[in-house]
Order: C-alpha cells, then sequence, then structure tokens
C-alpha cells in the first residue's frame, strides 16, 4: 500500500482535521529518524527525506485546502494527486458522530 493509499483510508476513517495532525505527526517522525541516521553516518537516509517530505507536503495541501463551514463541519476537501498526475479529486466529507 503506497502513502497516498494510507492517507486516503485515514481521512475517510478517522476524518480531515486527525489526518492532518498525523501527516504533522509522521513529518517529524521521520525527520527525526533522518537526522538520526545523519549522525550515525548512515548511507541512504533518503528514504526518511522522501517519508518526511510527502508527509509534510500532505499536510500542508490538506491545511490549506480544507473549507470548513462556522459550525465546524467540513464541506468539501479538494486534493491534488501526486505531481506526476495532475488531475484534480474532489472529495465531499460530512461530520460524522462519535
Amino acid at each position: 500500500m503506497f502513502n497516498k493509499d494510507v492517507l486516503d483510508a485515514l481521512i475517510r476513517e478517522f476524518g480531515i482535521q486527525n489526518a492532518i495532525l498525523y501527516c504533522k505527526m509522521e513529518a517529524r517522525k521521520s525527520e527525526l529518524m533522518l537526522q538520526d541516521s545523519v549522525d550515525r553516518g548512515e548511507i541512504g537516509s533518503s528514504e526518511w527525506e522522501y517519508e518526511r517530505d510527502f508527509w509534510k507536503e500532505n499536510e500542508k495541501e490538506l491545511s490549506n485546502n480544507v473549507k470548513i463551514k462556522k459550525d465546524g463541519e467540513f464541506i468539501r476537501v479538494t486534493t491534488k494527486q501526486p505531481k506526476s498526475n495532475h488531475r484534480d479529486k474532489a472529495v465531499v466529507l460530512r461530520k460524522t458522530s462519535r
């Protein structure tokens, strides 16, 4: 499963705000892991760079594209596909009760 598939599943299951937080946390974790591998002189830390950049980029994209009604209900989120595929995808979400 690719990161984008994971993110889409998290959005569906936990909602946009929690997915944004997850992206932020995952980016930070990858940044810490990258710094640790650099500190230890490991070669091949580019995977951590990729992970950090992916999650950080998606956190910003989701944060910038969320439109919220005054009552806090999400109306519409527009996300872009990875740069290799420039089609836009619209996702309509409803507030769920817990």
